[in-house]
Formats: structure tokens, sequence, C-alpha cells
């Protein structure tokens, strides 16, 4: 809004949100007891899917499907239709704590200090980047290059 007022309340989550991505006609959510919220453009939930093992640290939409870090280091991916796993990998040592992804990879960064890049369809690790001190908090790439920050 352009005024700084709240545009509207929605409820789909019981328990603290850590992590929210938006587009133009959707959003997703994740939150601290591993439940994910795919809401549609009037901010209906559309889709509840729940990870019943840990936090979702951090989630992210894909065509068909979202994306998701863990507390515990694994990245998922849920068909949206079904809420179903498709894919489930441990890639860190410990929370996953960013990750942005394309067709055929996902791009990690975790408390561990490492940038991993994974293979969607066959959730192998095909590159671990090292030279962090401490934990990676935010990663980003394109066709040329893998950029991410830490302290």
């Amino acid at each position: 809004s352009e005024t700084g007022h709240l545009l509207k309340r929605v409820n789909g989550h019981d328990h603290g949100i850590l992590s929210i991505q938006c587009g133009p006609s959707w959003c997703v959510s994740g939150d601290c007891d591993g439940v994910i919220c795919v809401w549609d453009e009037n901010f209906d939930c559309r889709r509840r899917i729940r990870s019943r093992r840990c936090r979702i640290t951090v989630v992210r939409y894909g065509e068909l499907e979202v994306i998701t870090g863990d507390n515990n280091g694994f990245i998922s991916i849920w068909w949206i239709e079904t809420g179903k796993v498709l894919q489930r990998c441990k890639v860190h040592d410990g929370p996953v704590l960013d990750l942005q992804l394309d067709a055929t990879k996902v791009v990690s960064c975790g408390s561990d200090g490492t940038v991993k890049v994974v293979d969607i369809l066959t959730g192998d690790v095909i590159q671990s980047l090292l030279g962090h001190e401490g934990p990676v908090l935010a990663v980003s790439f394109d066709s040329r290059s893998i950029m991410s920050a830490s302290r």
C-alpha cells in the first residue's frame, strides 16, 4: 500500500512464519512447525503441506512445485497439487539458510559455511563450494556465476 497501512491479515499458519516468497498471483510461506502454505491471488491458502520433522527455514516457488530448506539441512521438493515429496536430500550439516533454483538445479547455502549445488532430479550434490569462515546467509546465481554472502 502507498500509505503503509495494513491491507489484509490472512490466516493459515499456527506458528511463526520463517520464510515467504510472493509473485504476481501467488505466495508461498513456511513456518517453524514444518507447515508450508501455498496462497492464491486472493490470499486464500490453496494448499497446506506438512513436513513433520523440521522447521521450514527457506521456501521457494517453482512452476508446479515448492522447494524448501529446513533446520536439519534437508532440501525438499514438493508437488503442489498433491503435497507429496518428489525429492528430499540431506545437503547441509545444519540449517539451510537460503536457496535459489532453476529448471535443473538448486543452489543452497547453510549455517555449515558451505554452498551446495544439487541436481533437482537425482538429489545428488553436484558441487560443494567452500571458503566461508562462518554461516553463509544468502546465495544467488545466474548462468555464469554463483554469489554468496556471509558475515
